[in-house]
C-alpha cells in the first residue's frame, strides 16, 4: 500500500491500534512509527515498518471480506492481485482481525501508480502512465476460474452509495439545479442486466455464477494499482472483489474516455493492452461500446453525482473534469 494521506479523518486511537497490529507483524522497528497514509470516513491505510494496515469500512461483512482476502492470497491470483499480510494471532484464515470495532488486514508496502482517479492525473502524464500493463493484469484477473466460495462483486456499489450522498442533500443544497439534472441522469440509465449480474443480495454461500461471470475486481482505477520494487505492479483493494460480469472492470476508464477526459490515445492503449492479454469481457472481433456503454454510462453519472453532491455542500465551483461528467451526463439524457 502506498504513501498518501487525508489526515483530516484520522483517529488517533484506531491509529495506535493499528500500530500495535503493526509490531505483531513486523517486530519493533526503527522508528517504530505509524505513518497515516490514507484517512477518509470509510477506511483507514497506516504504515507500520514494512507493513500497511488497513482498516476497512464500519460494517464490512466478516464473513464475505475473509473469503476475498483468501482469494487475493491465492497463489493463482498472485500475478494480478496484492496478496495480503498474515496477521499472528489473527482468527481464520489468518488475515483478518478485529479492532477498536473494525475489520483489519494487513499488506506489503509499495508506491502507488497514482493515489486517485484518472480524472486528477494531467493529459501530459496520463501519456506516460503504463496503460497496457494496468490491463494486462486486469485480463488476467478475468482469465483466472470461478471455483467456490466465491462472493459477488459489488461493481455497483460506488454509484449506490454517490447517489444516495446526493439524493440525501437537503435544504438549498438540494435545490440546487445541478442536483436535479444529475438525478434525471440516474433515472434514464439502462436497467437490468447492466446492474450487474451479482445476486448482490444473496449470501456469498448461496450465489452460483451465471454464464459469463468472471472474478471481478469490482472498483478498479488507476489508484487501485501499486509498484512493488520486485514484482511490478498489482492490484489493490479487494473490498468489493467476487464474481460478476468483468465489463464493469473497464466501465470507470470508458467513462472517462466518454466524457473527453481519457485522450483517444490513451483509451486505445489501455483497450488495445486488454484485448492483446486475452481479456474476456469485450467482444474480440465485435464493437465494444455493444457492452461497455451501459455501465459507462453509469460510472460517469456516479462520478457527477459525487463532484455536484462535494460543490453545493462546500460551495467549491466544479473543476474542469467535474464539468466534463456533467455535460456527459447532459448529452446522455438528450440521447
Amino acid at each position: 500500500m502506498g504513501e498518501f494521506t487525508e489526515p483530516e479523518f484520522a483517529d488517533a486511537e484506531l491509529i495506535a491500534a493499528l500500530a500495535a497490529v503493526g509490531r505483531r507483524i513486523v517486530g519493533e522497528q526503527k522508528p517504530d512509527v505509524a505513518v497515516v497514509l490514507s484517512a477518509r470516513h470509510d477506511r483507514l491505510l497506516v504504515r507500520y515498518g514494512d507493513a500497511v494496515l488497513k482498516a476497512h469500512a464500519p460494517g464490512s461483512d466478516p464473513a464475505e471480506l475473509a473469503l476475498r482476502l483468501r482469494l487475493a492470497a491465492d497463489p493463482r491470483l498472485t500475478d494480478s492481485l496484492l496478496a495480503p499480510l498474515p496477521i499472528p494471532g489473527a482468527d481464520a484464515p489468518g488475515m483478518l482481525i478485529r479492532v477498536r470495532g473494525r475489520l483489519v488486514s494487513a499488506w506489503p508496502v509499495g508506491t502507488p501508480l497514482h493515489p486517485d482517479d484518472f480524472g486528477t492525473v494531467s493529459e501530459t502524464a496520463v501519456d506516460d502512465l503504463p496503460w497496457e500493463q494496468a490491463a494486462t493484469l486486469l485480463a488476467r484477473l478475468h482469465a483466472v476460474p470461478l471455483w467456490r466460495p466465491v462472493p459477488p462483486a459489488r461493481v455497483r456499489r460506488g454509484l449506490e452509495r454517490a447517489m444516495a450522498k446526493l439524493s440525501g442533500l437537503s435544504g438549498p443544497a438540494g435545490d440546487d439545479p445541478l442536483v436535479g439534472e444529475i438525478l434525471a441522469a440516474y433515472a434514464a440509465l439502462p436497467r437490468g442486466e447492466p446492474d450487474g449480474r451479482t445476486q448482490a443480495g444473496r449470501a456469498c454461500t448461496s450465489y452460483t455464477p451465471v454464464p459469463g461471470d468472471a472474478l471481478v475486481h469490482g472498483d478498479w482505477h488507476l489508484g487501485q494499482l501499486l509498484r512493488l520494487d520486485d514484482r511490478g505492479l498489482r492490484i489493490i483493494d479487494v473490498d468489493d472483489l467476487g464474481a460478476g460480469d468483468p465489463i464493469w472492470d473497464l466501465a470507470r476508464p470508458a467513462a472517462w474516455y466518454a466524457a473527453g477526459v481519457l485522450a483517444p490515445a490513451a483509451w486505445a492503449r489501455f483497450l488495445g493492452g486488454y484485448t492483446a492479454a486475452g481479456g474476456r469481457a469485450v467482444p474480440p472481433d465485435a464493437d465494444p461500446w455493444q457492452v461497455l456503454d451501459a455501465p459507462a454510462r453509469a460510472l460517469a453519472v456516479a462520478y457527477a453525482a459525487n463532484a455536484v453532491a462535494d460543490s453545493v455542500l462546500t460551495g467549491t465551483p466544479l473543476d474542469s473534469v467535474a464539468r466534463a461528467f456533467v455535460d456527459c451526463c447532459r448529452r446522455m439524457r438528450r440521447l
